[in-house]
């Protein structure tokens, strides 16, 4: 089998990148709700 040419890790590389891309933009906006919601929380603080 081998090792994969450097042009397939590239290949692999670049859609790595793309998937963690995607999956950080829903992080983020996860992130941001959550701090709203304790932004919340803290205003109903006695």
């Amino acid at each position: 089998m081998g090792s994969p040419s450097p042009e397939q890790t590239r290949l692999q590389v670049e859609e790595f990148a793309e998937q963690l891309d995607s999956l950080s933009t829903p992080l983020e906006k996860m992130e941001k709700s959550i701090l709203d919601a304790k932004e919340s929380c803290r205003n109903y603080e006695v």
